[in-house]
């Protein structure tokens, strides 16, 4: 670089000189390049949304998917409250079992060796230590089963739909034939329902469809 020149060759001056004539240029390009950035067209285009039509979508779950994300009232699933019911009761008893493994060990050695259980490190330095095996098996169960406690407990805390919302989706299966018949009878199940979406009932999405099936059902009767 030419400053570096000038400084090598010993002219503090020519130096100082050569460094303020690099700063104007690189003030001279920044000037030259917002004056270039002026003369370019500003585009103040409407961008157009993109929507895509139920229509594209076959009948199946794709289509159910699409009718969801058109109305948040109809983000509608199943808690599945049994089987998580059923899950914690099974996790539940393993953990009562180990509990009463380790009170029979401390049992055992209140009576044979009770500096054992005052003292953590000889109780490990034992070989074979069964107490060390069991905690560590016990922090596992306990930390698949504080999990699943707590997103039980998260679940519970969510809302059943309205029954307009319920019947609206189901009409919406039904009308579009987006599940098998078999695959959903869930809809039915109101009390293991979680709504995840508590907006007005008279959206516009909501009634355009009950419009729909009811002009579908006059035409069908008639």
């Amino acid at each position: 670089m030419a400053d570096v020149e000038a400084q090598s060759s010993g002219t503090g001056d020519g130096a100082a000189y050569t460094i303020r004539q690099e700063t104007g240029d690189r003030d001279n390009d920044i000037n030259s390049t917002f004056s270039n950035l002026e003369s370019v067209p500003l585009y103040s285009h409407k961008l157009d949304p993109i929507i895509r039509s139920l229509d594209e979508y076959p009948p199946g779950y794709g289509k159910l998917a699409a009718i969801e994300d058109c109305d948040p009232n109809f983000l509608i699933y199943r808690k599945f409250g049994w089987l998580h019911n059923r899950v914690l009761l099974h996790h539940q008893d393993e953990l009562a079992e180990y509990e009463e493994q380790l009170e029979d060990l401390d049992s055992f050695d209140r009576q044979h060796d009770p500096r054992n259980l005052i003292s953590r490190r000889r109780d490990d330095a034992v070989e074979g230590s069964r107490r060390k095996e069991l905690l560590s098996e016990v922090e596992k169960k306990l930390a698949a089963y504080d999990n699943l406690l707590l997103r039980h407990q998260q679940l519970q805390s969510i809302k059943r739909p309205t029954r307009r919302n319920q019947n609206s989706l189901y009409n919406a299966i039904q009308n579009t034939q987006s599940i098998a018949t078999s695959e959903a009878d869930w809809i039915g199940l109101y009390d293991d329902l979680a709504a995840l979406a508590h907006g007005p009932e008279d959206g516009w999405f909501n009634g355009f469809l009950e419009d729909i099936f009811r002009k579908t059902s006059r035409t069908l009767t008639t």
